[in-house]
């Protein structure tokens, strides 16, 4: 049964869904939150008949409800993107159901609190957010079954009532999941989750102060760019919070050498008493050593990323065309030592930072 699932609805998504493009690394977390979910629901199952036999006054269908069924969709579905959520919840549905009724027949509820969680969650990084997704499943997957009650019997038992209240509650266990164990995924898996950039956003971060204290010209420069980009970003439909922590840690390389940057110049510019050679040197040095820099404190990808990409492969024309006038008669200007390394970005997010980064400058 797990085969076939597998097999068909990962084949079916990859032929199908275009933003369904799962790497050995999503794989291998979809399978481990799968078996996870699977031991918790075989668990779960073992103490609630335990607890059901020692107390007669509960019953099963009241009891199910508090194991914290919906916490794979959600986790999935805060780490991952939502054709990724599509294929675990249509996956694990049948499976997570039979490991905790015993039967099929629940599939549906736990599908819909499953979908119902995930969307919500999805692009979330307050615990007010994550209690309102963990609530929502919940109730969702409650009204599946108080409908499913009445279309096999025709009433709703006081029975019902109490059941709404245990899946409320287990959706607030779920829900509690993702805080506490995001941490051990984004270590393990090297994750970067809303939860990450939302620390990262908070000024705080020991490389953005020493930025606004080396050079100030290019920490106003970062917020300014970070406002656009989110703004950018909202209006297009992307993450708006990663462009905005990769706006603010762009240009950390400018740090090294800041007097050679003009929003941290005063009445004098170091470049006049350089070659022009030299001062496209150290403006494309503000990449390579940004890049270094985030390494050493263990950034993220998307952050490299950011840094990596934020002016492309453009040519800095200024000191191109200086270096052009001053050659002498034969002298040869080679293009390549006057244009940044690249690579141009990758994803709307970064092409978004690019943009916001060249307006701001002009």
């Amino acid at each position: 049964l797990i085969m076939l699932l597998v097999l068909c609805v990962h084949g079916f998504a990859l032929r199908h869904l275009a933003r369904y493009r799962p790497d050995a690394r999503d794989l291998a977390f979809l399978v481990l939150t799968l078996l996870g979910m699977m031991v918790l629901c075989s668990l779960g199952a073992t103490v609630i008949e335990s607890v059901a036999v020692r107390y007669p006054a509960l019953s099963l269908s009241v009891l199910r409800p508090l194991v914290p069924v919906s916490a794979g969709a959600l986790v999935i579905g805060f780490v991952l993107s939502g054709p990724a959520t599509l294929v675990f919840v249509v996956i694990s549905s049948p499976l997570l159901a039979y490991a905790l009724h015993g039967e099929l027949g629940a599939s549906i509820p736990l599908a819909v609190a499953g979908f119902v969680g995930a969307s919500l969650i999805s692009g979330s990084h307050r615990r007010s957010e994550f209690l309102r997704a963990g609530v929502a499943a919940g109730l969702a997957g409650w009204l599946c079954s108080l409908g499913h009650s009445l279309l096999v019997s025709g009433a709703v038992g006081q029975e019902m009532g109490y059941e709404g209240l245990t899946a409320i509650i287990g959706g607030l266990i779920a829900a509690m999941v993702i805080p506490t164990g995001t941490p051990g995924i984004e270590w393990a898996l090297k994750y970067m989750t809303n939860l990450r950039m939302a620390e990262l956003a908070t000024m705080e971060h020991p490389v953005l102060r020493e930025l606004a204290m080396r050079a100030p010209g290019s920490h106003h420069h970062s917020m300014m760019v970070a406002a656009l980009g989110e703004a950018g970003a909202l209006a297009t439909g992307r993450n708006a919070l990663l462009v905005k922590v990769m706006a603010y840690y762009h240009d950390i390389g400018k740090m090294n050498y800041p007097e050679y940057f003009a929003e941290n110049q005063g009445k004098e510019n170091p470049h006049d008493k350089v070659k022009p050679s030299i001062s496209a040197l150290i403006i494309r040095k503000h990449v390579t050593e940004g890049l270094e820099m985030a390494k050493k404190y263990g950034f993220e990808e998307e952050i490299l990323d950011g840094i990596a990409t934020h002016h492309g492969t453009r040519l800095i024309s200024y000191f191109y065309k200086k270096a052009q006038e001053q050659a002498a008669e034969g002298e040869r200007v080679e293009e390549a030592d006057y244009t940044y390394a690249g690579p141009k970005p990758q994803d709307a997010e970064c092409a978004i930072l690019m943009i916001a980064d060249s307006i701001e400058a002009a």
